[in-house]
């Protein structure tokens, strides 16, 4: 059986959506958050990539909430990174992945969202079709 698009989003489904927690050193264990697989192209509409995961942590920090949005680029192609690099950097102009920071002093307290302009660095990985683990 080849497997598609489909069935690799259907198998990250399986093996990611779910929550996320942190087992502190006393052994306590706190949610801190969520993987949510999203399929973004169905039929002929063109996902860009066709699935991202994403790691959401929301958690307290000094007494303050702080969250963070990281993706997994997922793109499914006979001719591997040649398919990829387009949908990657697609991905990267209309898309946007939020980093906590906290800053510690001033005379009040304050949140802001401020937007930067980053470098970004994939560390991709290239599975062949006949080798992914269903």
């Amino acid at each position: 059986m080849e497997l598609e698009e489909r069935d690799i989003h259907l198998l990250i489904e399986q093996q990611l959506r779910g929550k996320v927690w942190l087992e502190r050193n006393d052994g306590t264990r706190l949610e801190i958050g969520k993987m949510i697989p999203v399929r973004r192209g169905f039929g002929p509409k063109k996902g860009r990539p066709d699935t991202v995961v994403w790691f959401e942590l929301g958690l307290s920090m000094l007494g303050a909430n702080v969250r963070a949005k990281y993706p997994v680029l997922i793109e499914v192609g006979r001719a591997g990174y040649a398919d990829a690099r387009v949908d990657f950097d697609s991905f990267f102009v209309t898309d946007e992945i939020e980093v906590p920071a906290m800053i510690a002093g001033g005379a009040k307290r304050e949140e802001k969202t401020l937007n930067y302009q980053a470098n970004v660095k994939l560390n991709v990985v290239q599975l062949p079709l006949n080798r992914i683990v269903c």
